[in-house]
């Protein structure tokens, strides 16, 4: 196969932004042009085109008089089981070939198979292909599907998704066909069982079937001429696999917690056991079921007569059972015979744990995964070789990655500056991103008269109530202190009927309704927290603050001060504003809005999710009004993760936007989270549209004011992925801080980036994508602006990408869409008009509009 370059297509110039020259000695800093190391790798070579062709597994139905398969019935596989039947049929009918496959239904082959009609059913008869005693016949069938062309027209043609999608699954197959140490591959990440550690934390069932595993995540990405790899580090919790006989003094009895974790774990466990003088053991192999009775206590009937477990593997099968008080399993469900003692069973390798982490598998893992700046550095020296070493993969499909490490250049934005009560202004650190809160008032003190505290925790202090008041007092908030009779302690079982006690308690005695309520925990339980949370919001519709005792009991006047910050928000303070919000919004009432949706644990059909949209209620963004609406499953119709009922949530955050400030806002800048590449279009179709379609009812309703008669605010639409993968290191020390990580307020936007979008990776939360953008701002006020206004919402340190990007241009004036193509479609304007607007709108130089290839990419 021959090959060709990773990405062939000419870069389209980016619109909106141009490159500007050397800044002269006074403006420039040692910050301002930096190189930075990152976790990203080129792939230089790869082939013209691969064959897409679907798997169907089916499981044989065997007749159980005759000892003959009847019939084939698909069945949910096991990924892994999946994987290795797979290799056996195309070992089989194709030979030793190179192929990838996704553990579902995706199977890639570099050469289009030789099928009569397009389609190949292959049986597997009486196999095992895991070796672990599940001998079954298998029936696969592989269809031919489309033909894959790899070069495509540009990043807008839809061909880009498959081709990112292609190159993940190749590569992630290359891994785990290595046959020193093949990798697991668990939610796109390669899992590797060296370096695993066993669980030292937790309930004593994930300390005793427990491991951590380090990994790394592969994703594919185009970039400017090429293809990249961005290569980062993961870690996932595994059932280790070991026998179920002795554990050390902990019971397996029914109702033990050994037994709960086994019950709820969904393992695959294998039988095996001697019987007689066969001189092969007896195997089996399936999902593991948890009986409620012993050995001793569980009994069926043999031959008319009522037996136990226990007597009957010694009375017929000459084996004495060592703990008959332990449980008893089967091999499948409740239904499943026969029974066997467990300690005849172990588990299976290779299972990764899919159970929702608690606090203490959290911290665990936390400080597994924790990585210095350049021990990541070097794993991913070593992930190069480990993931993208010439196997049998790569060299069928023509694949090479260069080794060498992607540097990216970056420039450093301007410090923020925070503005704080009686005009106490504070600058950004330097290096840390941070701001120090010591010493200054909250911009905008809400009340804190009548509250009062609720002690969960077992040995209560009763000192927090004046140290709480102090730290609240130290900030500027108006409070008075809590009254004694306001105090109460309850158990945790009671939590619900003291909160509600407490809460009629001051409303009866004060006249008036608490306007917050101290919750002090034991721990950081989450049951607790959320049945505190659901009664406090849900139920007495009245805000809450927890505290927990242990973490509390030791913590400073700073430790309170921070803890009365957050109560001032939650009574209706503000405790700052940024200055150059002001910049951006004078003359300009703007809303901020954000949205997302949460889906319950088991997405059944009968189980709706649930959208909640937050909006900004002032003029300065600092506070916001919060809805909820369930979403009903949509089945065939499309994704539970769009929002259909968009409209009615802007109508009602427009409506009060106006009650609060006057006027409905002129611009709408909202924030989504939770939205996925392949969702783009159906985001802008429903969610952009439903927004629109809420304010042409505001300006079709009656109204005399001509100014909503005309409304039409501008409108931007932001998607927010915090899951890139995307990680930087300095190249030099001065360039970070003291852990080594890159200074805060860099900003990356080549090199490694979009070929034709502007990509801006910063050190603030997520990575933002700017699908919609009607606001007349340059691209680097655009990046300022974001910038300011996650500052605004959320102080945190992750990586930030903003993309931008110009859909069409009409008349004289710009519409600025951040989903389509950089073609000029659909125009009737003039070339001497069009170049005004690139040149003095977009702020491209004169001189690289004037070049022949530019106007040949542009129209």
């Amino acid at each position: 196969m021959a090959s060709s370059s990773a990405l062939s297509y000419q870069r389209p110039p980016r619109t909106g932004y141009a490159p500007q020259g050397p800044r002269s000695r006074a403006k420039s800093n040692l910050r301002d042009n930096v190189h930075l190391n990152t976790n990203a790798f080129a792939i230089e070579t790869m082939c013209d085109k691969v064959y897409h062709n679907t798997v169907d597994i089916q499981v044989g139905k065997m007749n159980r008089q005759t000892k003959t398969i009847e019939s084939f019935e698909s069945k949910k596989i096991e990924t892994q089981l999946g994987r290795k039947i797979v290799h056996m049929a195309i070992q089989r009918q194709f030979g030793n070939i190179a192929y990838a496959f996704d553990g579902k239904h995706i199977l890639i082959l570099p050469n289009r198979p030789d099928l009569q009609n397009d389609t190949v059913q292959i049986d597997l008869n009486d196999v095992d292909p895991l070796n672990d005693a599940r001998r079954k016949t298998y029936r696969i069938t592989i269809t031919f599907s489309v033909e894959v062309d790899m070069k495509f027209e540009g990043v807008e043609d839809p061909a880009v998704i498959s081709v990112m999608t292609y190159l993940n699954i190749i590569l992630q197959q290359n891994a785990q066909l290595d046959p020193s140490n093949p990798g697991i591959s668990e939610n796109q990440s390669i899992f590797l069982k060296e370096g695993s550690e066993n669980l030292r934390i937790g309930s004593p069932g994930q300390k005793e079937f427990l491991e951590l595993r380090r990994g790394f995540r592969v994703k594919s990405f185009p970039a400017l001429g090429r293809f990249i790899v961005i290569v980062s580090l993961s870690a996932g919790f595994f059932i280790r696999d070991r026998n179920l006989a002795n554990f050390g003094g902990h019971s397996l009895a029914p109702g033990s917690e050994l037994t709960r974790f086994l019950k709820s774990s969904n393992l695959l466990v294998t039988v095996r056991y001697d019987v007689g003088n066969r001189s092969n053991p007896t195997v089996k192999t399936g999902k593991l079921f948890v009986d409620d009775k012993s050995a001793r206590t569980c009994t069926f009937d043999k031959d008319g007569i009522r037996t136990s477990i226990v007597d009957h593997f010694y009375r017929n099968l000459g084996k004495n059972i060592r703990n008959p008080d332990n449980v008893v399993i089967a091999l499948g469900g409740a239904n499943s015979k026969p029974r066997y003692p467990i300690e005849f069973a172990s588990i299976c390798p290779d299972q990764f744990y899919r159970k929702k982490a608690d606090a203490d598998m959290t911290s665990a893992m936390l400080k597994f995964s924790n990585r210095t700046p350049g021990d990541y550095l070097n794993s991913m020296r070593g992930a190069h070789q480990r993931l993208f070493q010439q196997g049998q993969t790569l060299n069928g499909f023509n694949i090479t990655v260069n080794p060498k490490i992607l540097a990216a250049q970056a420039y450093c934005l301007k410090a923020l500056q925070i503005n704080f009560g009686r005009r106490g202004i504070v600058k950004e650190s330097e290096n840390e991103s941070t701001w120090n809160y010591r010493g200054k008032v909250v911009a905008e003190s809400g009340a804190m008269h009548d509250w009062g505290i609720v002690y969960f925790a077992t040995d209560p202090n009763y000192t927090f109530s004046q140290k709480l008041f102090n730290g609240v007092r130290s900030i500027g908030v108006d409070v008075v202190e809590c009254r004694e009779d306001f105090i109460v302690t309850a158990r945790t079982s009671d939590c619900e009927a003291a909160l509600l006690q407490l809460y009629r308690k001051i409303q009866t005695t004060t006249g008036r309704t608490p306007q917050i309520l101290i919750c002090v925990l034991p721990n950081e339980g989450v049951e607790l927290y959320r049945t505190i949370k659901r009664v406090c919001d849900v139920d007495l519709q009245v805000a809450s603050q927890c505290i927990v005792a242990n973490k509390a009991a030791t913590k400073s006047a700073q430790y309170w001060a921070n803890i009365a910050l957050k109560i001032n928000v939650k009574l209706g303070g503000n405790n700052h504003y940024v200055n150059v919000m002001d910049r951006h919004m004078v003359g300009k009432t703007t809303m901020i809005m954000g949205a997302d949706v949460t889906h319950p644990p088991n997405r059944r059909v009968n189980n709706s999710s649930i959208a909640a949209v937050v909006a900004s209620t002032d003029l300065t963004a600092t506070k916001y009004v919060t809805k909820i609406r369930p979403i009903p499953p949509r089945g065939d119709a499309g994704s539970d993760d769009i929002i259909p009922s968009m409209k009615e949530f802007t109508a009602d955050d427009l409506m009060t936007f106006r009650k609060s400030t006057g006027s409905y806002p002129e611009r709408i800048i909202i924030y989504r989270d939770g939205i996925s590449d392949s969702q783009f279009n159906e985001v802008i179709d429903v969610e952009l549209g439903g927004i629109k379609r809420a304010c042409e009812e505001i300006r079709n309703a009656p109204d005399p004011n001509p100014d909503v008669q005309s409304y039409s605010p501008k409108i931007t639409f932001v998607v927010v992925s915090k899951r890139h993968g995307t990680r930087f290191f300095p190249q030099r020390s001065e360039h970070g801080d003291k852990n080594g990580n890159f200074c805060a307020g860099y900003v990356v936007d080549k090199d490694i980036t979009h070929p034709t979008s502007i990509y801006r990776y910063k050190e603030l939360p997520g990575q933002h994508i700017i699908m919609f953008f009607a606001m007349r701002m340059s691209a680097k006020k655009t990046s300022n602006f974001v910038t300011t206004i996650s500052a605004r919402l959320v102080q945190s340190r992750f990586p930030l990408r903003v993309i931008m990007r110009i859909w069409r241009v009409r008349g004289q004036g710009i519409m600025w869409e951040m989903l389509g193509t950089t073609a000029v479609q659909n125009t009737q304007v003039s070339a001497e008009v069009l170049l005004q607007i690139l040149w003095k709108r977009l702020g491209f130089r004169r001189k690289d509009i004037w070049k022949k290839s530019f106007m040949r990419d542009v129209l």
